[in-house]
């Protein structure tokens, strides 16, 4: 008789080692792989129902956990954010459920600052097959902090400019210094994700092709903070393979969990020297999954659906949508 379906499994760095939990199949076999596709022939047993702590043999490469009980296929397993040494919301969008299995580990990753990555990041993400990096960046950003991804030999990168203020406006970031803006809530973070839908489809278009060529291997598209124009994109490539809202939702709020909370408190200390109070602004920094569960609900009533969007505003092409499902899901 085959032991209960794996229905849930997560991956978590504690020092030097990994820390697996799933649940189904209490006595499931833990094999250690450095290849998602691959679970080799390094295999432990838990160490407790549902729990393995499994040593690095190299904690400064990037390992996957496959789990595997009789009678069931494999599941795969990783950390989601990715160990960096600069940047702090590099993250992968593997192992979320769809209709036909789950998104794969090491395809597609969204990440904040690359101008943040050290050349030790640099490595790391070549180790991992990147080969294309998309950055949302404006100009000002882009000058203030260069990626580090920008002249990577076997790296193309590319520049596709968003904006929440539109083209010819300055950041809200910037109007809240200047003192031109005094409020930002989650509302108007909603508004500000529906006008990046509308103003900028090409540049998301853009990024969306990529993934879907199926000639390029790993993508990276960022932004600054890896949260807003980064998280949109994640949840319209979820959304694009049938992963449902609430895992999409998951996934975007997960970025507040990595938030550096010394730099988010710097910034409001210099705006609270500008008078400007924090509850006024939380919309532009920290993030709740109401303002895409908002987004979301706007665009469909908007254009009648998210593949509506995709297909008839965005122009993505049936060769597109396939190209999504065989890099996400296979």
């Amino acid at each position: 008789m085959a032991d209960a379906l794996i229905s849930f499994a997560n991956v978590e760095r504690v020092d030097d080692s990994l820390m697996v939990t799933w649940r189904g199949a209490p006595d499931a076999s833990v094999f250690l792989s450095e290849d998602p596709d691959d679970a080799g022939i390094d295999v432990r047993a838990p160490d407790s129902p549902g729990v393995a702590v499994l040593p690095l043999p190299d904690p400064k490469k990037r390992y996957f956990v496959h789990l595997f009980a009789e009678g069931n296929p494999f599941v795969v397993a990783a950390e989601r954010r990715l160990a960096m040494e600069g940047p702090y919301n590099v993250r992968d969008l593997g192992g979320y459920a769809t209709p036909v299995g789950p998104t794969k580990w090491g395809r597609v990753f969204r990440s904040d600052n690359p101008g943040l990555m050290t050349p030790n990041d640099v490595d790391f993400l070549k180790a991992q097959g990147v080969v294309m990096s998309c950055d949302y960046r404006g100009d000002g950003e882009v000058a203030e902090n260069p990626s580090a991804l920008r002249d990577t030999p076997g790296v193309t990168y590319e520049r596709y400019a968003i904006s929440a203020t539109g083209p010819d406006h300055s950041s809200s970031v910037e109007a809240l210094t200047s003192g031109e803006l005094r409020t930002f809530s989650f509302d108007d973070m909603a508004d500000a994700y529906g006008r990046m839908l509308d103003w900028y489809s090409d540049a998301l278009a853009s990024v969306i092709r990529h993934v879907a060529n199926p000639d390029l291997g790993p993508v990276i598209f960022n932004c600054t903070g890896g949260k807003d124009r980064t998280g949109l994109t994640a949840a319209l490539l979820l959304l694009m393979v049938g992963v449902d809202d609430g895992n999409v939702l998951d996934d975007y709020e997960l970025s507040s969990r990595y938030l550096p909370v010394d730099r988010l408190e710097d910034r409001y200390t210099k705006l609270a020297a500008l008078g400007i109070e924090r509850d006024a602004v939380q919309g532009m920094f920290e993030l709740k999954r109401v303002t895409l569960k908002k987004t979301l609900a706007a665009a469909r009533e908007q254009y009648g659906s998210i593949d509506a969007y995709l297909r008839d505003h965005m122009g993505l092409t049936d060769a597109d949508f396939a190209g999504v499902q065989q890099k996400l899901v296979g």
